[in-house]
Parts: structure tokens; C-alpha cells; sequence
């Protein structure tokens, strides 16, 4: 019935069956039907999102089901620093999905590379500079992996790079 596909109470409700069921599959020990199951049920929130999109309440409560389901909220909610907050405690990765104002902020972007040093692929172009980038390293020194391509056009070598930033070596407030 299509007259549902815009009903908050009724979309609540599935989003909760579905929370419920996850919950449920994660505290078992399940097989590779039992994962289709999951990530088929994680698919169907983008469709129930349909129309909902922009409903905070609606976005909140898939992002407890799947933090992925950021990528299917409007614009505006991509921009509000609670609902991605919520989708980069799920997983950091979740930064991709975040508005530009928001994968500038510091301390939003040292969250989510905290939580999985892949989230510093999706940072701003504006915090490419020495001092954030160590910061990301001390936040999580997997993300150097990652920031090697950036380093190495940037300085041409790594070791360029740790002469650049060696004056924060006694930064108290960078420390």
C-alpha cells in the first residue's frame, strides 16, 4: 500500500521490528543465509526511507539498524552534527556520507577516523595540513596508510613530511 510509504508511525515501527531482528541475529551465531537475511533487511530501509528522508526521527532510528543508512538521509540531516555523530559511532566510515562543513570539523573528523582510520579518505581538503594530520595519526595510527599518497605528493617523501612537522614536537597543546 503506497498510502504507507509516507506514514511516520507505521515506518517507526518497522524500523523497530527490523532493529529488533538484527539485535536478535547478531546474539546468535549466524550462518551466510542468516547474513542475507541482515543485509537484506538493511537494504529495505533506503526504501522505506522513501519520502522520509528528511524526518530526523525516522533517520535516527535506521541509523541504530545500520549507520549506513546516513547515505540515504537528506542533505540537511547530513549536515546536522547529531545524526552524523550517531552514524560515525556505528562506523567512522560513515564521514563520507557527512555534508562538507561537517568533514571539516576537527573534532567531528577525529571521531570518525577514531572509530575506522578509513574515514580519513573523507576529510576536507581544508584540514590536509601538518598539524591535523598528526592529530589524525595520534588519533589512530592505522590512518597513515592511508595518508601515505597524500604525504608523498605533498613532500615527495615521508621523511620530508617528518621534518615538516617536527616543529610541533613541543606544541603542549598539540601534545
Amino acid at each position: 500500500d503506497d498510502s504507507l510509504k509516507n506514514d511516520k508511525k507505521y515506518i517507526l515501527s518497522c524500523i523497530n521490528e527490523m532493529n529488533n531482528n538484527v539485535k536478535m541475529m547478531k546474539l546468535k551465531k549466524y550462518d551466510k543465509e542468516d547474513n542475507k537475511i541482515l543485509n537484506s533487511k538493511t537494504l529495505y530501509l533506503k526504501h522505506l526511507l522513501f519520502g522520509l528522508q528528511d524526518d530526523i526521527d525516522v533517520v535516527l532510528k535506521s541509523i541504530e539498524v545500520n549507520g549506513y543508512n546516513l547515505k540515504d538521509a537528506s542533505e540537511r540531516l547530513r549536515d546536522d552534527k547529531s545524526v552524523v555523530l550517531k552514524a560515525i559511532e556505528y562506523n567512522g566510515y560513515n564521514l563520507k556520507y557527512a555534508s562538507e562543513r561537517l568533514r571539516k570539523d576537527e573534532e567531528m573528523v577525529l571521531k570518525a577516523i577514531k572509530n575506522n582510520n578509513i574515514a580519513i579518505k573523507f576529510l576536507s581538503n581544508s584540514l590536509k595540513d601538518d598539524r591535523f594530520l598528526l592529530k589524525a595519526i595520534k588519533t589512530n595510527a592505522k590512518c597513515l596508510k592511508h595518508i601515505n599518497k597524500f604525504i608523498k605528493a605533498t613532500y615527495g617523501k615521508i621523511n620530508d613530511f617528518t621534518l615538516s612537522v617536527s616543529e610541533y614536537g613541543n606544541d603542549k597543546d598539540f601534545i
